[in-house]
């Protein structure tokens, strides 16, 4: 009888598998998951009468510029730029928002500038977190990431709220 025939067992069945190598590879492939992966949960600073529409995702994983706006008021990080409509001035084009434009260019020299100071400070990336009402209509929307990426921020995340 062949060695085949005798791995199968007397019966016929199926025989036991050797599979440590299988999870050798499962227990790796986790390590470097749970290693590389950010769990930082970095989370902004909230201004009153900016009501984030909801969603799964709760945890900010990157520390950027972050804009916070609704139809009346736009803020970058915490620095209020506008607190009316009448506020907020458009450009010549009509779709840049003048205030944010300027305060967008001074964060991006900013960073900049400390880079060129300390060498082991982040590289300026272009990311920006923007955190709008569920009010906002989309037109206003498309002004800020159009004026966000006028200033050279050309990557963005759309942050929402978690659960109420």
């Amino acid at each position: 009888m062949s060695e085949l025939a005798s791995a199968r067992g007397k019966k016929g069945g199926p025989t036991e598998m050797d599979i440590t190598s299988l999870l050798d590879i499962i227990v790796t492939l986790l390590f470097f998951l749970n290693q590389f992966s950010n769990v930082a949960g970095l989370k902004p600073v909230q201004t009153q009468g900016i009501n984030p529409p909801d969603s799964q995702s709760k945890d900010f994983n990157h520390i950027n510029v972050t804009i916070q706006a609704n139809e009346s008021m736009i803020f970058v990080d915490t620095l209020k730029l506008a607190s009316s409509k009448e506020d907020i001035k458009l450009g010549p084009d009509g779709k840049t928002i003048l205030p944010l434009f300027d305060e967008l260019i001074k964060k991006k020299d900013a960073i900049l500038l400390l880079r060129k100071a300390t060498p082991e400070a982040n590289e300026f990336n272009g990311a920006i977190n923007i955190i709008m009402d569920r009010s906002v209509k989309y037109s206003f929307v498309q002004k800020i990431l159009f004026t966000a990426a006028q200033a050279g921020f050309g990557t963005y995340q759309l942050v929402v709220r978690g659960e109420r």
